[in-house]
């Protein structure tokens, strides 16, 4: 049997539904002194853990990662530096995004309480807005995760400076199409939107991943069928206007890899994402393969081929990181079979250059209980777009 998933409550849910058993005030406080009054975590649908807290509006340090220890937000650098940017209570925080250039954030708590029920509140997801609130986005009941949070222009939309913010209602059921309920929204106004995907019966989104302030992205979709894999990667092209769509339905999806491997797409660049392919039982053909959305009709490029980085399955879950338009952040399979076979209580990153493939060490340390990374992005960074004759493109 399959062991599928790739982090948080998504791989829990598609185990289950494969019947598995498995404005800032003027004198704002120093960022590292920026401490809210605690507060009991209290689960219900009317109120949530952060609400009336603040920070410090400041835009978080781009080109740096963004990580919850579940206590403490951490802005850190690829040599290991840290920068408190935020300290809150105690909570169970398992997703993060930030807008282009940090202005903006979110974050996605899982309800931790031992006695939740059906009807009891079991995630939150906030938004830290540049003018120092911490705002309650959606809330969602009945076992169900609010995950992949990420800000996106709408394709239909692409001319507008504001980027929208995104994210999944993921629940644990099958629906009578044959698909896990999941529900893709995007915040408005008048609060959470579903956003309609077409998808096939048996379908159902399980991720979505973007470069910041993007007018495309990836979706992952699950398959109940597990043929030829167990995931698809689709990626967006609504900004094409070869299909109806609008900022609450996705039009255009177009298929881009199938894969066995649930960690998620890494976008380094605007234009250039990293793609997890590999099968089940072919472990040895695992690759990275890099796409550029103006060269796809060619194929993609190897940046890497081996056996030395782990598939997070939902044994032990995590996602793939972009670390810079020339780098991803992955996890060795050595290293993470230690801390399943209990080894090792803490493991680090390793970075990978997609330019040579090789994979080198960091000071960056992971643990399987801090599942909350996310990488920032530079303001604006929009560069030229490359073109496709610097590149070795092969199928797929």
């Amino acid at each position: 049997m399959r062991s599928a998933g790739h982090g948080g409550a998504i791989c829990v849910t598609v185990l289950l539904a494969l019947g598995a058993c498995q404005a800032p005030d003027a004198l704002d406080p120093p960022l590292d002194t920026v401490t809210p009054t605690a507060r009991p975590f209290q689960v219900s649908l009317e109120s949530g853990p952060f609400d009336g807290l603040r920070w410090s509006g400041r835009p978080v340090e781009t080109g740096s990662l963004l990580h919850d220890d579940g206590a403490r937000l951490w802005s850190i650098d690829l040599s290991g530096r840290r920068r408190l940017v935020w300290r809150h209570p105690e909570a169970r925080v398992v997703q993060l995004a930030a807008s282009e250039g940090g202005r903006r954030l979110a974050i996605g708590l899982a309800a931790t309480d031992p006695r939740i029920n059906v009807s009891d509140t079991s995630a939150f997801l906030y938004s830290l807005d540049p003018d120092g609130r911490v705002r309650l986005v959606d809330v969602v009941d009945d076992f169900r995760s609010l995950d992949t949070p990420l800000f996106l222009r709408p394709p239909t939309e692409s001319t507008e400076t504001t980027e929208r913010l995104y994210w999944l209602r993921v629940g644990e059921g099958v629906g009578s199409d044959g698909r896990i309920q999941t529900q893709v929204m995007v915040e408005s106004a008048a609060g959470p939107r579903p956003v309609r995907v077409p998808l096939r019966f048996t379908e159902g989104v399980v991720d979505i991943d973007a470069y910041p302030g993007s007018d495309t992205f990836t979706l992952s979709l699950f398959r109940q069928n597990d043929v030829p894999t167990r995931f698809e990667i689709l990626r967006n092209d609504d900004r094409s206007g070869s299909a109806d769509a609008s900022v609450t339905l996705w039009g255009t999806n177009e298929s881009r890899a199938q894969t066995d491997v649930p960690i998620g797409v890494a976008w380094v660049s605007p234009t250039d994402y990293v793609v997890p392919v590999a099968h089940e039982f072919f472990p040895d053909d695992y690759a990275l393969r890099l796409f550029r959305t103006t060269c796809e009709s060619e194929g993609s490029a190897r940046v890497y081929r081996g056996t030395a980085i782990d598939w997070g399955f939902a044994e032990t879950p995590w996602r793939l990181l972009p670390a810079g338009p020339h780098h991803v952040l992955v996890l060795g399979a050595h290293d993470v079979r230690s801390v399943f076979e209990g080894r090792a209580t803490g493991i680090f990153w390793r970075l990978l250059d997609l330019r040579t493939g090789r994979i080198a060490s960091t000071r960056i340390a992971w643990n399987v209980d801090e599942q909350a990374w996310a990488w920032v992005v530079e303001p604006g960074d929009r560069l030229p777009e490359p073109g496709c004759g610097d590149t070795r493109w092969t199928w797929p």
